[in-house]
Order: structure tokens, then sequence, then C-alpha cells
């Protein structure tokens, strides 16, 4: 009853199973046997990467953290590090083999690695260091050239009930690497 006055006039009809603990059972079975029932999933969490780039002070986001700007003697510019870049946010609904990818450089020109943290939070950050932002899984660690192509791509796959990151250097002579976790949904 209680749910029916509290969510009545929001859907059209409230099933209410006579054994819910068997439709459970039922449900699981019915993915085990066949996986493409599920088509989409609702992500529980912000999934991303920490990332950090040079301060741009015509950009609106970066001016709201002018605060948080650090000066980086190595490029002599001011940098703003540990943003957060999602890949799917909470609330969002995911296909089943969805993936996103996005475009990462080194900050140096000696640098020859490049390392990746996954983090999720059940909110959509601007810092990876905000309070409830958490790291997850083992974070990933690529080798790239002293020259040529340097840049990486950074893949979140989310499959069924996971989510595999795959950091994929563009010069295709070094490795990619990747760590899997679980993914959380509704």
């Amino acid at each position: 009853q209680r749910v029916k006055d509290r969510f009545g006039g929001r859907v059209k009809c409230i099933i209410n199973p006579p054994q819910p603990g068997a439709a459970v059972v039922i449900g699981a079975v019915h993915y085990g046997s066949n996986p493409s029932v599920i088509k989409a999933r609702v992500s529980r969490f912000t999934y991303g990467v920490k990332f950090g780039s040079t301060f741009r002070p015509g950009n609106e986001l970066h001016q709201k953290h002018e605060d948080k700007k650090v000066w980086d003697e190595k490029t002599q510019t001011f940098r703003l590090n540990n943003q957060f870049r999602a890949f799917v946010k909470v609330g969002e609904l995911v296909a089943v083999d969805h993936e996103v990818t996005h475009g990462y450089f080194p900050v140096y020109d000696d640098q020859t690695e490049i390392e990746f943290q996954m983090f999720h939070c059940d909110f959509n950050p601007f810092f990876a260091t905000e309070r409830g932002v958490t790291p997850l899984g083992n974070s990933v660690c690529v080798e790239v050239p002293a020259e040529g192509q340097r840049g990486v791509d950074a893949v979140m796959h989310f499959g069924d009930t996971e989510i595999r990151m795959e950091v994929i250097p563009l010069d295709k002579s070094f490795p990619s690497r990747d760590t899997t976790v679980k993914f959380s949904c509704k």
C-alpha cells in the first residue's frame, strides 16, 4: 500500500508479485540463460578519470576554479590539475556494449608514460579530489614514444556487468593496457 501511496500518481500500473523473492530468482534465471534480455542499464554512479590541462582564462569553468590553478615550472604555464572527466554520468541509460572514448596527451616533452586511474561517485564532480570521488580498480600505465604520435585513447567499454577501461597508444607499436571493474547499475 505504501508503494501505491507514494508512486501511484507517477506510474500507470504498479505490479506486486505474490512472491517477490521468486520473481528475482526467475529474472536471474532468464538473464543467465539469455543475457541479451538486458539491452541497457541505468548507471548508479558517474565513472571517469582524473586529468590535468593548461589553465585557460577564457574558459568559464576554468575561471570558476581559478583559485586551484598551479604554476608548472617545467612547462612555464598555469595548470588546472586533478580535473574529473566523466565517461558516463549517474542516472545515464547505458546500452550494453556502449563505448566512450577520450583522447589524452603527455604533459611534458620528455614524458614517456601516462597513468590512468578510474574513479566513481554518485554525483557529477569537476575535480577527482572532491569528497565522495573514490578510485576504482587498478590504475593503468601505458608507454608512449618520445616523439611522433604521443597521444592515447582511453576507452571505457560498458559490457553486461563490467566496465573495461582500455588505454590505447596512438602509436600502434606500443601495447595497450586495460583494467576491469564491476558496473554498478540501478
